[in-house]
């Protein structure tokens, strides 16, 4: 069981370490992932997992999801403490993740194609320079600004990330090995290559044989300068 924490990630050490807390049998999965700025990660191992919220109380969500397994996602989040005071969060509302305002690794982070399925209705603005608290099927979370926060503090935000196919990355490196070039050969050594491949043979001594390429055109202007060059 895990809870939802900053909309789409949950808290824990790291994913590789969570797959070793809960002993998660993996299987061998290579895939490439592309972020912001084309930073890219790798992966060499997925795993399958049921992802519920921390209470059936909160919600009977259950869904079984493939994960790639990566050593860390991102850096802590928050990046620093929130006075949770300052937020006047409404007692009655169950937070997915009650201590969101201590900073902690991020472990798992859900895709694009299960996040509209974990919204829930309700949404509640506090204040307009403060966070938004939207309701999913883990409970309520917290996202936004934090009024008073140090503008000096490194901030640290989510981002969409791609997934490269390794078929695709292979067929780009095999590409760039080849060197493909085109043709730069002059016409006389292309026409010179072309009679080597053409008339060059293999006597019977094992000796090659290769025709040396002449140019009729200017064998012609020559004349008859056999007898001349016997002189």
């Amino acid at each position: 069981m895990c809870n939802l924490q900053e909309l789409c990630s949950i808290r824990a050490p790291n994913t590789r370490s969570l797959c070793q807390k809960l002993k998660l049998e993996g299987s061998s999965n290579h895939l490439s992932i592309a972020g912001i700025g084309r930073s890219f990660a790798k992966s060499t191992r997925m795993v399958s997992a049921t992802v519920a919220p921390r209470s059936l109380r909160i919600s009977p969500y259950s869904e079984n999801i493939q994960l790639h397994v990566l050593p860390k996602l991102t850096s802590e989040l928050p990046t620093e403490f929130v006075n949770v005071q300052q937020l006047a969060i409404p007692e009655h509302l169950t937070l997915a993740d009650p201590t969101f305002f201590e900073p902690g690794s991020i472990d798992l982070i859900i895709g694009a194609e299960y996040y509209y399925d974990l919204l829930s209705d309700g949404r509640i603005k506090l204040v307009d320079d403060g966070p938004t608290l939207q309701e999913t099927v883990f409970g309520w979370v917290v996202s936004g600004r934090v009024p008073g926060s140090s503008i000096a503090v490194l901030r640290t935000v989510s981002y969409p990330c791609t997934v490269s196919d390794m078929n695709e990355l292979l067929t780009k490196f095999w590409e760039l090995e080849s060197c493909h070039t085109g043709n730069t050969l002059s016409v006389e050594v292309s026409t010179c290559e072309e009679i080597f491949e053409r008339t060059t043979i293999r006597d019977e001594t094992g000796r090659f044989v290769v025709t040396l390429p002449k140019k009729e055109a200017v064998i012609q202007k020559l004349g008859d300068s056999k007898a001349n060059a016997l002189k």
